[in-house]
């Protein structure tokens, strides 16, 4: 069988979001290796590690036959469902215990509601387009509110005037795997597709641009603060020499007395 060419665009957008997807899945890494060397979580939250096991969770059942029928959107979230739930795996073994316990509750809360929803829409919503408007409704809500993460690191930046806290390469990563998603959905003709994807894109040309803007101001800040400590540096290396100085005189001063009283108790002797 021949494939048309809309068959193969949305062939090779999806295995270019497959790779892009499984890039931002993978880019918590260093961290999680950071966590199991020290044993500790620290301060890294568990919570987005969290939300994105729920959201691979529904767009895995989305994409299933039952519903949709999507093998690019299953693969990916099954993907992304194992990294996902390592992560939270690890926050459960070197988490406090208030965190473990935390996460323990979301994850049977998110468990429970899940099982419902499954339920519900195979035992009670019996055509696929309706199957479709529900669980595509609720992927896209929680997706458009997990771009509220995003929003907060936009804050940030803007508030310290800083981009340490949102690194080019992450955004320009969410930039392409939200324009690639955005393009299938159009393509396939998925709104539960194309609109978070189109609003995730959205948000990550704002981070870029937010990124050109205050990358150099962050540099100069930088700067600022590197010169500003070499400074304190010097003047405390002068204030030491001072000190030593003023250590050496009184040395040559308490000699100079001893040499003093030795001579007058010479002289005492010799008179």
């Amino acid at each position: 069988m021949v494939k048309s060419g809309t068959d193969i665009a949305l062939t090779v957008l999806g295995m270019l979001g497959n790779i892009t997807a499984m890039g931002l899945f993978l880019s918590p890494m260093p961290t999680f290796y950071k966590i199991c060397k020290t044993k500790s979580t620290g301060q890294y939250s568990a919570l987005p590690y969290v939300a994105t096991l729920l959201n691979c969770m529904l767009w895995t059942f989305y994409g299933a036959g039952a519903v949709a029928g999507l093998i690019f959107v299953v693969s990916i979230n099954v993907a992304g469902l194992i990294m996902e739930g390592c992560y939270v795996t690890i926050h459960l073994l070197f988490g406090t215990h208030n965190s473990r316990k935390t996460i323990s509750i979301l994850l049977a809360a998110i468990s429970i509601l899940y099982g419902a929803l499954v339920s519900v829409i195979l035992l009670v919503v019996k055509s696929k387009d309706d199957r479709v408007q529900v669980v595509g409704s609720v992927c896209v809500f929680i997706g458009v509110v997990m771009y509220a993460s995003p929003l907060s690191v936009m804050k940030e930046v803007i508030k310290s005037e800083s981009v340490e806290s949102m690194p080019f390469l992450l955004s320009f990563a969410c930039f392409c795997n939200g324009l690639i998603w955005t393009a299938y959905g159009t393509i396939k003709k998925d709104m539960y597709i194309y609109i978070p994807n189109g609003l995730g894109t959205s948000l990550s040309v704002v981070q870029l641009i937010m990124w050109c803007i205050y990358y150099k101001k962050s540099v100069r800040k930088s700067e600022r603060h590197a010169a500003a400590l070499a400074a304190d540096v010097e003047e405390l290396s002068k204030q030491q020499g001072a000190v030593s100085s003023d250590s050496d005189l009184n040395r040559a001063s308490k000699k100079g007395y001893n040499e003093m009283d030795a001579g007058l108790m010479a002289l005492s002797r010799d008179l």
